[in-house]
């Protein structure tokens, strides 16, 4: 069965050489069992996988991987995906845009031609995508906000992010499009079934990879882990998914670190008053 584990503490303590210390162990009494998958940030994969390797004494492994979540979405979704799109190409699709809505422009047309716009345009698209915002979303922020200037520009952006997305849909898919499917791969994936999961090195995870924890979490509290599920949700801050879980066993117990009490004085300061109210039997057992 499935184990996810997240390593706590301040920079410098030793999270990173835990998780490949136990990785390390684990190998060397099972070279050809499950997956060993330990997801750490993009740009830490690289240093992180060299020292994995340095770890086996030049043997390497058949079991241990490191990854980010946008390669493991990659692996996830192999069957039926779309052509990816490269940067360069996502690129090229926004400058065809912007040429025929030059005319249409307010705010971005002065620098609609400037070198490096598109680039910029990109990684705002990236970003919307991350957090799951859409074009209805930035027009309806432009009719609220007071600031003439910005509610133009919001509008220039809702009509460039709308025409990207009309261009691209069912042709291509990029590394957003990809994790926005990873939490329904999850459970299904043949791969990562029965693998053991180390996280490390976020200091924080975006909406889409909290969907992925909280897929990763029903999953458990479907298979009865329910100490586990509390620790996905936790780290989701799906407070009220907390409150629908049967607490009462897991008071003295510390999910990888944290301590329960710690996880009750989370719950009861930052999950919103009227979910609370929902659950006060919950509350109570968090109490």
């Amino acid at each position: 069965m499935a184990k996810l584990k997240f390593i706590l503490g301040r920079a410098g303590t030793g999270k990173t050489e835990t998780c490949l210390h136990e990785m390390c162990i684990d190998m060397e009494r099972n070279p050809l069992g499950k997956m060993l998958l330990l997801v750490v940030p993009e740009h830490m994969t690289y240093q992180v996988e060299r020292d994995l390797i340095a770890r086996t004494s030049g043997r390497g492994t058949m079991r241990g991987v490191v990854s980010g979540f946008r390669r493991l979405a990659w692996k996830a979704a192999e069957k039926g995906r779309l052509p990816r799109m490269t940067e360069i190409g996502k690129r090229l699709i926004l400058k065809k845009i912007v040429g025929k809505r030059a005319d249409e422009l307010s705010v971005l047309a002065r620098g609609a031609g400037q070198r490096g716009f598109t680039a910029s345009l990109a990684e705002m698209i990236e970003e919307l995508k991350s957090y799951h915002g859409t074009p209805e979303n930035l027009k309806e922020a432009a009719s609220v906000v007071d600031d003439n200037y910005l509610g133009r520009k919001l509008e220039d952006l809702a009509l460039l992010y709308g025409d990207f997305l009309r261009e691209t849909e069912g042709r291509f898919e990029d590394a957003e499009d990809r994790m926005a499917k990873l939490a329904d791969a999850v459970p299904k994936s043949q791969e990562l079934a029965g693998a053991e999961v180390w996280l490390d090195g976020f200091v924080f995870f975006n909406p889409q990879e909290r969907e992925v924890l909280r897929a990763s979490a029903e999953f458990y509290r479907k298979n009865g882990m329910t100490k586990e599920a509390v620790g996905c949700y936790y780290r989701a801050r799906d407070y009220e998914a907390i409150l629908t879980c049967e607490l009462v066993c897991l008071i003295t117990e510390r999910f990888e670190g944290v301590p329960y009490t710690e996880i009750a004085r989370t719950v009861l300061r930052e999950c919103p008053e009227d979910v609370q109210r929902r659950y006060p039997y919950s509350l109570l057992r968090l109490c």
